[in-house]
């Protein structure tokens, strides 16, 4: 232990609650336990019964990890034992302490956590008080029997190993050897399965998936013969997609498809692939949805500068055949058929009859309970706000994997600082006040995303393009100067201030993420600001550290 203080204090920690050890929160746990089972009845009895006996042996286990291991003698290793590096032992550490800390303040995990789960699951109202001592009961004398049981199986335990070691047939039919045993089998045989279907080619894996998804959506379809049209409920509102944007918008559309269907390079094909997505983003705007199209346009092009970055370092590969014409009909085909499935289910979906009008209630209480009059922004920070968290930590993850994936292999310095990718003078000129007014509108448009189209997600991808357009002219090491904060740090910023607004409203003795508001001089501030503010660093955080990663790779 005085080679590991810190390692050795969580070890203890953790393994008094893994014990039931008052006051742990494990000992609470217990008590539940055995409490609920006991009123069960002769049933109850006896896996009350079979859950002292196995208690009693995690007990001595957790003596067992802790005294052998940290108060035991000391043994002969090949180095001097030393403190691991803090991250090893800081979130073992935080996990052991809160063990301790929701068992003595029991009333805390009570009011925001236990009794919330408790009244999701009933679906009424439930009321549950923790104790650390109700007074003696059949769950206080099941308790007492289980630390005694384990203190005398860990003083006995050299004999309880060998009588275990005796029943050892028995172990070979357990659940969880079963269970794996079954997967083993399931694996072999969707090998053999597989065996016959791995020809190597993804562009026949790709078109068989499309065939079966697409077949499935006919026959779902028609099995169910959900009527296409007249069943759903259309607003006295509602515009209609034929304008002259929206007709423009999917011509454009279609047109990109069609020139990625029959173009052969690279770069072009990411163009007409760009164009789609932009005719997209035209035909959102006609049917008034401002912040979907700003949504997509942002999405857009930064997936043709991502795409076309990444396929201008790829490498040619030799001796590819080029396509027949045979090949690109079938292509062809399959992608009519897919699209018509993908089509089609989108019809029927938004023509279903749905419960009750959740699109009026929105409208309804957006000002009077978001403080906000742009209604999709109001719903992604407020209303559904713990749906936006999870959607930002995968941003965040999948931004980490990606960068991770491309920050492979040695680097020179000029590599990792990168080489602009258009080396023009009147690109650098122009791109200066440029990427200063896409940080500005960025700005902007987190400022008044409550309001007005924009927030967050869109001020993000916004202020990424800009710091994208410095990267391209000027290389990447005059863009991480400009940031003058790591990618990750924005990242690890953006998540916090996000689970920082949800905690604020814990603190206020409300559900986590409930807006909370505040109007200094009659302005409105708010928790779902900070909320959004965290999706502006997430969203920039993640697009910047990828991007970063593939200008800092060889060309």
């Amino acid at each position: 232990i005085r080679f590991m203080p810190l390692t050795g204090a969580a070890v203890a920690l953790a393994a008094f609650s893994n014990a039931g050890l008052p006051p742990f929160f494990g000992f609470i746990a217990k008590e539940f336990a055995y409490a609920g089972l006991i009123e069960m009845g002769v049933t109850g009895w006896i896996v009350t019964a079979v859950m002292v006996v196995t208690n009693a042996l995690l007990l001595a286990a957790a003596g067992l990890v802790f005294i052998r291991t940290f108060l035991g003698a000391r043994g002969h290793y090949p180095r001097e034992p030393h403190e691991v590096p803090m991250p090893m032992w800081l979130g073992p550490m935080l996990l052991a302490i809160g063990g301790f800390v929701l068992g003595a303040w029991h009333h805390w995990p009570e009011t925001w956590l236990i009794n919330a789960a408790v009244q999701a699951v009933a679906r009424g109202a439930v009321d549950v008080n923790l104790y650390l001592w109700g007074g003696v009961t059949p769950a206080v004398v099941a308790s007492l029997l289980t630390v005694g049981l384990g203190v005398l199986f860990y003083g006995f335990r050299h004999a309880v190993r060998r009588h275990i070691a005796r029943w050892r047939v028995f172990w070979g039919v357990s659940g969880d050897l079963i269970w794996d045993r079954l997967l083993k089998r399931l694996f072999r045989f969707a090998g053999m399965l597989a065996s016959g279907w791995q020809h190597g080619s993804l562009r026949l894996h790709l078109i068989l998936l499309g065939l079966v998804l697409s077949s499935t959506v006919f026959v779902g379809l028609g099995v169910g013969g959900e009527p296409l049209l007249g069943a759903g409920a259309h607003p006295a509102g509602a515009v209609s997609p034929l304008s002259l944007p929206g007709v423009v918008g999917c011509l454009l559309a279609l047109a990109g498809a069609g020139a990625a269907a029959v173009m052969r390079g690279r770069l072009a094909l990411v163009t007409a692939l760009g164009a789609s997505g932009l005719g997209l983003a035209l035909f959102f705007l006609a049917v008034n949805a401002p912040d979907v199209a700003t949504t997509q346009l942002m999405v857009e092009t930064l997936t043709v500068v991502f795409l076309a970055l990444v396929l201008r370092k790829l490498p040619s590969i030799p001796g590819a055949a080029p396509e027949g014409r045979g090949a690109r009909a079938t292509h062809l085909l399959v992608s009519v058929f897919f699209g018509a499935a993908v089509a089609l289910a989108l019809i029927v979906a938004v023509n279903l009859p749905l419960a009750g009008n959740i699109s009026e209630w929105y409208l309804q209480n957006s000002y009077p309970g978001g403080k906000g009059g742009n209604v999709v922004n109001v719903i992604l920070v407020d209303f559904r706000a713990f749906d936006t968290l999870g959607e930002i930590v995968v941003v965040a993850l999948a931004a980490l994997a990606a960068a991770t994936l491309l920050g492979g292999g040695e680097h020179t310095e000029m590599t990792r600082r990168g080489q602009p990718e258009f080396d023009s003078v009147l690109l650098r000129q122009a791109v200066r006040p440029l990427a200063g007014l896409l940080v500005l509108v960025s700005l902007v448009l987190l400022w008044r995303g409550h309001n007005l189209p924009g927030g967050g997600f869109i001020g993000g991808l916004v202020a990424a393009t800009g710091f994208i357009l410095v990267v391209l002219t000027f290389g990447n090491y005059p863009a991480r100067a400009l940031m003058r904060l790591r990618p990750t740090l924005l990242v690890g910023a953006g998540l916090s201030c996000a689970v920082g607004a949800g905690l604020l409203g814990l603190m206020a003795g409300e559900p986590f993420l409930t807006g909370l508001w505040i109007f200094p001089l009659g302005l409105p501030l708010g928790t779902p600001l900070l909320f959004d503010v965290g999706v502006f660093l997430t969203v920039f955080g993640s697009v910047m550290h990828m991007m970063q990663r593939i200008a800092g790779r060889a060309a």
